[in-house]
């Protein structure tokens, strides 16, 4: 059955980062959207974007064609915040919630006040694009922050594609504010949980693990596992995987989105 998939980048994500998971589903004859949030648009960024979990809702309902029925809707890193708030205040529209390595770490900058964090991230953010930082460190900090690499390997016209989104001021200035207020958005989908209660949508909470037995990817999985607990939902580990999950395994993703649900 042909179905909608919604995908949802996390901070700092790309639509380049669904290439491979996209055309998996697209072979299968599914209609794949790729949400372009405000702050990251390539064409028409929206400069002093800051998010709040109620806005990115309201980019996700616009992204979603009004024609179309539930949609499987899937969310990676910070985004399962915006897809589970989502799904709670429109379950209608939903089918299947995927929430891919889902954000659940503390916000340790949650201490300082809102409008510190953000003059500190709109400073940063504008000093390395000044002064060439941005530019040069492009590379090595997508190589440091995914760590993934597509089955194929990485096409070169990609890769070049991926270094200019990495190097747009704009670019920077949104995920540094994203980042900054990250304490917030936890605190707005928390009160969300208070006041609506979760729907009886099927729901798959996915945990990357890289296949290393170390401490901290068993403590990761093992947080994944209550966290999906707490929503009384099925639960996956995808290995070997980093954090992108979408780039290291599109197969899988894509069952995962589309295949039964065991």
């Amino acid at each position: 059955m042909k179905q909608t998939i919604v995908l949802c980048s996390g901070l700092g994500g790309t639509p380049l980062d669904w290439l491979d998971t996209a055309a998996i589903l697209r072979r299968r004859g599914h209609h794949v959207v790729i949400v372009e949030r405000p702050g990251y648009r390539l064409d028409h960024p929206r400069p002093g974007w800051v998010p709040t979990v109620h806005d990115e809702v309201a980019t996700i309902l616009r992204a979603i064609e009004s024609g179309a029925g539930p949609v499987v809707l899937v969310g990676h890193s910070i985004a399962s915040i915006y897809t589970e708030a989502f799904l709670r205040l429109h379950p209608e529209k939903v089918s299947r919630l995927v929430l891919l390595d889902a954000a659940i770490e503390s916000a340790p900058l949650g201490v300082l006040p809102r409008s510190v964090r953000l003059h500190a991230a709109r400073m940063g953010a504008s000093v390395a694009a000044q002064t060439g930082l941005q530019y040069l460190g492009a590379g090595p900090s997508r190589v440091l922050l995914t760590r993934a690499v597509p089955p194929d390997g990485w096409d070169p016209e990609v890769v070049r594609q991926v270094l200019a989104i990495y190097r747009r001021p704009s670019f920077l200035a949104a995920a540094m504010a994203e980042y900054a207020v990250f304490s917030d958005l936890v605190d707005e989908l928390d009160e969300l949980r208070r006041q609506v209660p979760l729907p009886t949508s099927s729901v798959t909470v996915v945990a990357a693990h890289t296949g290393f037995p170390t401490p901290w990817g068993r403590s990761w999985v093992r947080r994944q596992r209550e966290f999906a607990r707490s929503l009384r939902a099925r639960f996956a580990v995808v290995e070997p995987s980093y954090h992108h999950i979408m780039i290291d395994q599109p197969q899988r993703v894509s069952d995962l989105c589309v295949g039964p649900v065991v």
